[in-house]
């Protein structure tokens, strides 16, 4: 496990560094002020492709005392003074993974993406939840052939 501050660089690229050092788990603290951790969505932006490695963001009050405690070791030279457990579990009593699609009909691509995913997702069968979600809005000044392409 690795624990770095979350600073300014990119949630992917704190990873991806953690993964390139060898961690096996990033746990991010938040250190921006006024932030709370719990209210944070840590988000690919792009360019997570090939990251093999779950990550974590914890309060700033959380990563302190994990620290602490790390440098208190750290400095009696004791190496197993702190155990660290983490557990990714899912949250559902079913055991299965439920996922959601956003998506517009007015993007070629995803209705493409649809379309092809429908096999792959008959595969998943009970294990999986998928919801399709329609993102929708008014077009007030859409021409005619823009509404009669696009619109239901």
């Amino acid at each position: 496990m690795v624990i770095v501050f979350r600073g300014e660089c990119p949630f992917t690229k704190k990873v991806r560094n953690i993964e390139h050092a060898g961690g096996s788990l990033g746990i991010i603290v938040d250190n921006n002020p006024g932030e709370k951790a719990d209210q944070i969505i840590m988000v690919d932006d792009g360019t997570g492709n090939g990251i093999n490695i779950p990550s974590m963001l914890i309060s700033e009050t959380d990563g302190k005392i994990i620290v602490d405690e790390l440098i208190k070791c750290n400095l009696n030279k004791d190496v197993s003074c702190v155990q660290l457990v983490a557990r990714f579990e899912l949250p559902n009593p079913d055991n299965r993974v439920e996922y959601d699609l956003w998506y517009t009909s007015s993007s070629d691509k995803a209705l493409d993406f649809i379309k092809n995913f429908g096999e792959l997702h008959n595969k998943f069968g009970k294990d999986v939840l998928f919801t399709p979600r329609v993102l929708s809005w008014g077009c007030q000044k859409c021409s005619e052939d823009i509404r009669q392409k696009h619109c239901f």
